[in-house]
């Protein structure tokens, strides 16, 4: 069928593309979101940014996964700082651009 996300897992995955910083704006999480997908701005900054507001709302056993962790340098960098700061909730899942994930 093509949806996403599909129908049963629509109350457990929160799905929002938008350009950051708007991503935040008037957010309303379902009541027990399991992934966020962090894609957005890879300033250093704005990576930095999103990750921070996404730490905001993420509760223990959601998923935080942030994309091009290996192939774009700011990002590289505010991945570093996370795997430094939370060695024992990190994990670098290997692929083309680097996909980090985060344990909160």
């Amino acid at each position: 069928s093509g949806d996403f996300p599909a129908p049963e897992l629509r109350e457990r995955i929160f799905f929002r593309q938008t350009p950051s910083p708007e991503c935040f704006k008037g957010l309303v999480l379902p009541p027990d979101p399991v992934l966020f997908f962090i894609d957005g701005d890879h300033s250093r900054a704005g990576c930095q940014r999103d990750y921070d507001e996404v730490m905001k709302i993420a509760r223990p056993g959601d998923l935080v996964f942030i994309h091009d962790v290996c192939s774009y340098r700011p990002v590289a960098r505010v991945w570093a700082e996370i795997q430094k700061a939370k060695p024992k909730q990190t994990t670098l899942m290997k692929s083309v651009n680097g996909l980090g994930l985060v344990r909160p």
